[in-house]
């Protein structure tokens, strides 16, 4: 998500929208501020040499390559068909007949791995020849691309069929030569990672939700390829605990920036104000559109709108807006606006619950943005907050709904939430939990907790992502989790006691090392077990690990 720095370009966008009204003046004073440019981030470089392979068959492989041969470094031309003739072309153009198993990679290193009629696997590059050291670029002239994912990867083309689009490429692709960057969007912090504990999978929505497919698991962690990603933001928006952070720019520079356009825009005389997000892309149509419809409607263009989560849509509420709405391109890739979908679902759930309106954040095709109704005008509006930002996504949330309860018009205690919220309680069934504390272990935002020196699982409900580790890993299926929200701030944060028991004390050393129910639990367990098949090793279990050692040893030296 990034915001133009083109002031030129942003006047000139402004102009067209007209200011026939007070509301008209008051925007083009609002959009102000979104000519300062955004906080840097890295960037990731490319390389390509302009070593081309096309995916194509017949005719129209052979002609693209021969208009091609010429402006770059070396083309081949892979056909899929592996009985068709080979056609005469220049000596200069590679031709392979194979099948395609699967490609790999990015601009300047694509792999692609080829199955010929013996069903054997090869690599294309090495076949190439050393005038090949990587495939830079990849012209796919498939009906349907090789690659499945929605957002292709930088330097894979794909024209899906369309002659006009073959021919746009053909003008396009030599001046894919030489060095590329683009900003490294995200940032992730391994150790709130709710994805994996002890070869238990939890949460995967980051790589469920990727429309590039940079996203795959390493184990307990997720790995990001920093060079497929594009920056889609869908990670970001659905990761429950933080974890995946979208750095393009950071969350505390997005919603400093929404802040500061609606101070601007009601210091300056506006009246009932409607933040539109929409791809930086769309610029020049929905400025068009804007020109004929209300002037409180407030442009905020972004790189992509899957950076979007409910965090920014009810902040940009609390920070005086009346209204938000999306306005969906028309090539926005289906998992954004899914993802969409799912944070507007959860923000309404808030809504609806403090008795506001459902209208109030709407998702539109940009086209029908004009069918948008308004919602109810600056009465029911509560004051604009004024809190800070920072870039941290669940305590910018708990600050937005802080804000919107104290002016709500119904304030619920608890307020039950979509099965796949990030808050919630964790209830354990007292009569299976043996208090193993497996569920401590695994819980990467420390919601639950071990009593210090008493068998007691403590929990604090504000940690919590409910990511279901915990409920997954325990070994007595003893824990289920409810998706809710408490708004009692206090009572969010307190540590409250699951379940306790009477300790079990040691039967030599009198220390409490136990539970009597784990203990019970085990002796019925390896009761019969061959290791423990006289009443000497029995008996240690009753021991702590101290006693149960020095047992051993003593039993060893009698031998």
């Amino acid at each position: 998500m990034s915001y133009s720095n083109n002031a030129a370009a942003s006047d000139t966008g402004v102009n067209t929208l007209g200011q026939q009204t007070g509301n008209g003046m008051a925007r083009r004073a609002a959009v102000q501020v979104l000519q300062q440019p955004a906080a840097s981030t890295s960037v990731v470089e490319y390389h390509s040499e302009g070593r081309l392979v096309i995916i194509g068959t017949g005719s129209e492989a052979v002609a693209v390559a021969s208009e091609l041969v010429d402006e770059l470094a070396a083309v081949a031309i892979v056909d899929p068909q592996v009985d068709a003739r080979r056609p005469e072309l220049d000596d200069r153009i590679a031709y392979i007949h194979a099948g395609i198993d699967r490609i790999e990679g990015h601009l300047g290193d694509f792999h692609i791995h080829l199955r010929d009629k013996g069903a054997q696997r090869l690599e294309l590059g090495p076949l190439l020849g050393r005038s090949w050291p990587r495939i830079d670029l990849v012209l796919d002239l498939s009906p349907t691309p090789w690659l499945e994912a929605e957002i292709l990867p930088p330097g894979y083309f794909a024209t899906r069929g369309d002659s006009a689009r073959v021919a746009q490429l053909s003008e396009e692709l030599p001046g894919m030569i030489g060095e590329f960057e683009k900003p490294r969007y995200f940032r992730y912090e391994p150790g709130i990672c709710a994805h994996d504990r002890n070869q238990c999978t939890a949460c995967t929505r980051c790589i469920d939700a990727c429309p590039t497919g940079a996203i795959r698991s390493i184990g307990e962690q997720i790995e990001v390829d920093p060079y497929l990603c594009q920056g889609g933001g869908t990670c970001a928006a659905v990761c429950p605990s933080g974890a995946i952070q979208y750095v393009y720019p950071g969350l505390a520079d997005t919603l400093s920036r929404i802040r500061q356009l609606l101070k601007q825009y009601y210091q300056a005389g506006g009246e009932s104000a409607r933040v539109v997000f929409f791809e930086q892309a769309q610029r020049e149509t929905l400025y068009q559109q804007l020109a004929g419809l209300e002037e409180n409607l407030i442009p905020v263009a972004l790189d992509e709108l899957g950076a979007i989560d409910m965090t920014i849509m009810l902040n940009t509420l609390a920070f005086g807006a009346q209204q938000v709405i999306i306005a969906i391109g028309e090539q926005t890739a289906p998992l954004i606006d899914g993802t969409l979908r799912e944070q507007q679902a959860l923000a309404k759930a808030f809504l609806d619950g403090l008795g506001d309106m459902a209208e109030r954040i709407v998702i539109v095709p940009q086209q029908q943005l004009s069918e948008v109704e308004a919602c109810a005008g600056d009465e029911t509006r509560p004051p604009a907050a004024t809190y800070a930002s920072f870039d941290d996504k669940r305590n910018m949330l708990h600050f937005a709904l802080e804000h919107l309860y104290r002016h709500a018009a119904k304030k619920p205690e608890t307020l039950s939430l979509p099965a796949r919220a990030p808050f919630g309680e964790v209830q354990v069934n007292a009569g299976a939990c043996t208090l193993c504390m497996a569920c401590t272990g695994v819980c990467p935002v420390g919601a639950l907790l071990a009593g210090n020196e008493q068998p007691q699982l403590k929990f604090i409900e504000h940690n919590c992502v409910q990511c279901g580790l915990c409920e997954q890993t325990c070994p007595e299926s003893a824990i289920t989790r409810r998706q809710r929200y408490v708004f009692d701030n206090e009572a969010r944060r307190a540590r409250r006691v699951l379940h306790e028991e009477l300790p079990f004390y040691c039967i030599e050393c009198g220390k409490p090392f136990a539970t009597r129910k784990m203990i019970e639990h085990m002796r019925d367990k390896l009761t019969g077990h061959w290791m423990f098949d006289n009443d000497r090793a029995l008996r240690r279990l009753s021991m702590c690990e101290d006693c149960r050692i020095a047992d051993m040893w003593q039993e060893e030296q009698r031998v």
